[in-house]
């Protein structure tokens, strides 16, 4: 992966070689099950898709290692099984079953406190605020009002959201306003153009 070591390289990222090793087996891994279940595009580049696992090692170092967190929607595992490198404690919320089976397995090759739920996260709501995870963090899932409306009721005074998006995000702002009120940040990600992570908290139904 020598271009993924140059970019972390110019972005001034130091990991240690076992978080290294983790990184490339991962990409390794999600190569390998894209034959068979549909993870990322077929017609993915390589260089894209080390592009989106460093924007999810840009969500590790803004949620820093201060509390567990849960990925809506976990899918190919970005950015909940990044994250779990990382050193973070989390859950990841999936409902189909084969990429569940897909997440399940590379936490047990990567060896990360990861759980994965294999649920509609309407279905568990109840398990979730007995982990109490706080930050929701979520990646091309739904709107930003729809993943808020999933995750509602386990969303308290602390909780902090972190959405993965791309510019189209300020319209989704606005109806997120119409229905909640809340504060929110805008973090700029020059690994992918046009995308943001965009994070809220103290977000209250008007």
């Amino acid at each position: 992966m020598p271009e993924f070591i140059d970019a972390l390289k110019m972005e001034g990222k130091n990991v240690s070689r076992e978080t290294f090793e983790k990184l490339k087996l991962y990409f390794e891994l999600i190569k390998k099950w894209n034959k068979s279940i549909n993870l990322v595009s077929r017609k993915i580049h390589e260089k894209d898709l080390l592009a989106h696992m460093r924007e999810s090692m840009l969500l590790a170092e803004v949620l820093g290692n201060t509390g567990s967190f849960m990925d809506l929607g976990s899918g190919n595992g970005l950015p909940g099984i990044i994250l779990g490198i990382m050193g973070l404690t989390g859950i990841l919320v999936e409902r189909n079953s084969k990429k569940s089976i897909f997440l399940k397995e590379a936490a047990r090759i990567l060896e990360i406190n990861i759980k994965v739920i294999n649920s509609d996260i309407r279905e568990c709501h109840d398990l979730l605020k007995e982990d109490d995870p706080k930050f929701i963090v979520s990646k091309a899932v739904s709107s930003a009002v729809h993943v808020v409306d999933l995750c509602y009721p386990i969303i308290n005074k602390d909780t902090k959201v972190f959405l993965l998006k791309n510019n189209a995000m300020i319209q989704e702002l606005e109806e997120l306003k119409e229905k909640y009120q809340f504060k929110s940040v805008i973090i700029e990600n020059k690994n992918l153009d046009d995308n943001v992570i965009l994070k809220v908290e103290h977000i209250k139904l008007k």
